[in-house]
């Protein structure tokens, strides 16, 4: 069934691919240059450290950038001015995890909105941005885009299959539209092959660093000194949390329990009393946690400082592999190359 399910789910987005593909469905044009970060799979790819990263290096070069989001898991889908550059005006709850932490992280406009390309064209005619970047972009044709950057993580390649049986929201060979295809970095080498006739191709990987979070200066722990000594309760609501694990692991943290919750996962008191029962059922007093999530979880201080939980929250770095300087020239030049 979910065979069947998939094969017709393909043969509706190829329809609406096409239609954009001749001009049956047109596609809005911002005045300014419009970049996509996306993938073609549901979730997991790591766009947000991503975007984060893109606007930051635009910025550093003198651009003033707007980033455009869905805002997954806020309470309502209204057109949210989420900061306006320099003040972040809302609470994850009206404008999504994702939406906070990039205003959090970087000097760009941000805005939520269901419909991305209105959210585009608004933001360009309210805040004049040089940049226009849409996070989660790539299968939102109604935006017409300047540059098209799509992620692809070694998951997107093993299940090829469409949902609701695999994970690909488009077909692989979608990435033909792409004009940067970006592979993580532990994917293996026999996949690259189907993307060999598509964009420029470069490699990229998220690194996470854990920082203390919930201390006085005088609680402040020495994270590398005890990171291989102390057992570590981590709690995440992302896609792919196993990454996120796989990653903490890998910095010799001594990861004794997983609680996992679903994407965009809104935390209630409840929540945080489940959690935190589990970790003195194991004699836990360490909490990790991605920064995303604790965007949501930070209004719980007082309870987790009650019950002694000191909390680690891990940043997630998007880096281009050893080719960022030609990642950087790849996008300037493209901007500089519009504007004469």
């Amino acid at each position: 069934m979910l065979t069947i399910l998939s094969f017709i789910f393909k043969i509706i987005v190829g329809i609406r691919n096409y239609a954009f593909d001749n001009g049956t469905l047109k596609s809005h044009k911002c005045k300014a240059f419009v970049i996509s970060v996306g993938n073609l799979s549901a979730g997991g790819t790591g766009k947000t450290p991503f975007t984060i990263m893109l606007s930051n290096m635009l910025s550093e070069n003198g651009f003033k950038t707007a980033v455009v989001g869905r805002g997954y898991g806020r309470e309502h889908n209204k057109y949210t001015v989420v900061s306006d550059g320099e003040n972040i005006k809302k609470n994850p709850d009206e404008c999504g995890d994702e939406m906070i932490l990039i205003a959090q992280r970087t000097g760009s406009i941000v805005i939520a909105n269901t419909e991305k390309y209105e959210a585009a064209l608004r933001a360009d005619g309210d805040y004049s941005p040089h940049i226009i970047i849409v996070d989660d972009g790539f299968q939102h044709r109604q935006l017409s885009r300047d540059i098209d950057i799509l992620l692809i993580d070694e998951q997107t390649v093993k299940n090829s299959f469409m949902m609701p049986r695999g994970r690909l929201r488009e077909p692989l060979n979608s990435a033909k539209r792409a004009d940067l295809i970006c592979i993580k970095n532990n994917i293996n080498q026999k996949y690259l092959k189907q993307f060999e006739d598509c964009g420029v191709l470069l490699k990229y990987d998220n690194y996470p660093s854990g920082k203390s979070l919930f201390f006085s200066a005088s609680e402040e722990l020495d994270l590398e000194i005890e990171n291989t000594k102390m057992g570590i309760t981590l709690v995440s609501a992302i896609a792919n949390s196993s990454n996120f694990e796989g990653s903490v692991e890998n910095m010799g943290y001594n990861i004794l329990t997983n609680i996992r919750f679903a994407d965009h996962h809104s935390y209630s008191i409840e929540d945080v009393k489940t959690i935190c029962q589990k970790m003195k059922d194991y004699n836990i007093f360490y909490l990790g946690t991605t920064e995303k999530d604790f965007v949501k979880l930070r209004r719980f201080e007082k309870y987790f400082r009650k019950k002694e939980i000191k909390v680690l929250v891990f940043e997630i770095e998007s880096k281009i592999s050893h080719q960022q300087e030609d990642f950087n020239k790849f996008i300037l030049e493209r901007i500089r190359g519009a504007k004469n």
